[in-house]
């Protein structure tokens, strides 16, 4: 059984691996399914073979990672069943303008009436990086 076990483990750090590795060299996306699936099964190996061991950090470090692997997954998997609205558009990729320089740039103020309202940092988000932001979440200030 520890053969067996061993191998779990050898198996689920190559699929991490091989998995981050295909991510970095741009070959996967990191939110495709197979990332995700990936990620998830190899942190769950991984803690297989940790909690066999009584390695209590690595088996919470690997709970926590194949749960946020499922969780990207379960995103992933919906936001691909989401029916497009009937009349959305594909948005253009996003192409750097001579107007688009911090003159255009709107900053992030806080909405809740407890939180001062400042402006954000000098890195300022475009009105583009806003628009899959909840409407609740900024107010853009001119």
């Amino acid at each position: 059984m520890h053969v067996f076990i061993t191998s779990l483990g050898w198996i689920g750090a190559l699929v991490c691996v091989t998995a981050y590795g295909l991510v970095s060299r741009g070959t996967w996306s990191a939110s495709s399914t197979r990332y995700q699936v990936a990620n998830t099964i190899g942190a769950l190996l991984l803690c297989v073979v940790a909690a066999r061991s009584q390695v209590w950090p690595s088996v919470a470090s690997n709970i926590a990672w194949a749960l946020i692997g499922a969780h990207a997954l379960t995103a992933v998997v919906r936001g691909r069943r989401a029916p497009a609205p009937a009349d959305a558009q594909t948005p253009a990729p996003a192409v750097a303008t001579p107007a688009d320089d911090a003159t255009t740039r709107l900053p992030l103020v806080p909405t809740q009436a407890s939180e001062p309202r400042v402006p954000a940092p000098a890195s300022h988000l475009t009105a583009d990086d806003l628009a899959h932001l909840p409407p609740s979440s900024v107010t853009l200030v001119a």
